[in-house]
């Protein structure tokens, strides 16, 4: 910034004026500072330039001074504040300071004056190391103040929204929450269009708008804000003002609760179609999916295996040597089945198999059949054989899945009978 006007008088009048002045923009950087402020901050004029005022502000007084901003944009011709400055010697003085906005070649600048200025006698130490902690607890990176144009694009920019994004002050100027260089997601991951901008709807109503919005930073991380835009009166460059909190603990939270939701919905939904104690699919998922077939139309095809004697197994070995049989007939039955086919339990001791062709069916039942016939049996639980009947069951045009699981279950038990004819060993 030029402050020098034609002639030099007014940058002249500026620099040798004896009360404490800096000129800031809208970023709070210092872009002109006077030799009495110099003095005051026990800094040259060459090292205020292009540092920020807030940086010189304790703490609890920031709250305030950002405060003043505000009043400022709201129409107020000028704000008095009385707050701590941080000279370059680690000391704090107490000052009043006057501020007005200026208008300078199209650009809104601010013009402070320091009225009084007192030492506290707070040496710089631990209580300064103590009020650095204090001011990143109370003005954290991730909380900002924007103001913005009548077509929502920011003029002015707290250096903390710039800092988190890994993007200069003058980066932002000039864009919208939504502008694709800042790639705006909303809460589930959407990319937000300019329709999705709060800044905008909030000029577009004249309400408040509050949302959700996540920035991505130069880095690709991405900061997560609620946004809450509303209008501001009595400005003719600013029409809007956003105020973003800094919510990523809570949006992280609600991704970690919504994964963990759908772990557990998925970890249902695979207990509600799979028995506990085989894993294999469950009578109503069998029920469901011959259904499903049998209405999509084609070939179908379905396979009953039936445990023999597994009652006695249970009245003589008990109710654990059962389960013991089941699971192990499940692993046997699992690995013979075909691709592309789906085997369950249809409860008790009965596994089904639904096939779309009818050739992986007779294959299945065939390789059961040959496996229960030889000595060691379709399994061996406890030195005892185990074997089983099996019946196929192929749909015929209007079968309904009753006709269908009817027929298999027929031919079972004909197999079943058959086997009981013959002499039987059970171990």
């Amino acid at each position: 910034m030029n402050i020098e006007q034609p002639g030099g008088l007014l940058g002249a009048a500026f620099r040798a004026g004896t009360v404490p002045s800096l000129i800031v923009d809208t970023g709070t950087r210092v872009v002109a500072a006077n030799a009495a402020y110099a003095d005051m901050s026990g800094r040259t004029v060459d090292e205020l330039v292009g540092a920020f005022t807030l940086d010189f502000i304790h703490a609890d007084d920031l709250t305030g001074a950002l405060a003043g901003y505000d009043r400022l944009l709201s129409g107020e011709p000028s704000v008095s504040q009385r707050r701590r400055h941080l000279r370059a010697d680690g000391v704090w003085i107490d000052v009043l300071a006057v501020t007005v906005q200026l208008e300078f070649e199209g650009a809104h600048y601010l013009l402070v004056q320091v009225l009084e200025h007192t030492a506290a006698g707070e040496p710089r130490g631990a209580e300064v190391l103590n009020e650095v902690r204090a001011r990143t607890e109370l003005q954290p990176f991730g909380d900002a103040s924007c103001f913005h144009d009548g077509e929502g694009r920011m003029v002015m920019t707290p250096r903390g929204l710039a800092t988190r994004l890994g993007r200069p002050i003058e980066w932002l100027y000039g864009r919208r929450l939504t502008d694709p260089g800042l790639g705006a997601l909303g809460p589930a991951g959407e990319p937000l269009a300019p329709d999705d901008d709060p800044v905008l709807e909030a000029i577009r109503t004249g309400v408040d708008v509050t949302r959700t919005i996540g920035l991505t930073a130069a880095d690709g991380s991405v900061a997560w804000y609620s946004v809450r835009a509303g209008l501001v009166e009595h400005l003719n460059t600013v029409a809007a003002r956003s105020t973003l909190r800094d919510v990523d603990e809570l949006i992280e939270a609600q991704q970690e609760i919504r994964a963990l939701a759908a772990i557990v919905e998925q970890d249902l939904a695979h207990r509600l179609d799979h028995d506990d104690l085989t894993g294999l699919k469950t009578r109503r998922a069998l029920i469901e999916l011959t259904d499903a077939a049998l209405w999509s139309g084609g070939p179908v095809a379905v396979v009953f295996v039936d445990l023999d004697h597994f009652k006695e197994i249970n009245d003589e070995l008990g109710h654990l040597a059962g389960d013991e049989v089941l699971a192990a007939a499940a692993v046997v039955l699992h690995g013979l089945a075909p691709a592309g086919t789906t085997l369950g339990r249809a409860g008790g001791d009965e596994f089904v198999l639904l096939a779309r062709d009818h050739a992986d069916a007779e294959r299945f039942a065939a390789a059961v059949r040959d496996r229960t016939a030889n000595a060691p049996g379709l399994v061996t639980v406890r030195n005892r054989p185990v074997r089983a009947s099996v019946g196929v069951g192929v749909a015929e045009p209007g079968d309904t899945r009753s006709t269908l699981f009817a027929r298999a279950d027929a031919a079972m038990y004909r197999a079943k009978h058959s086997r009981r004819q013959a002499p039987q060993t059970l171990g």
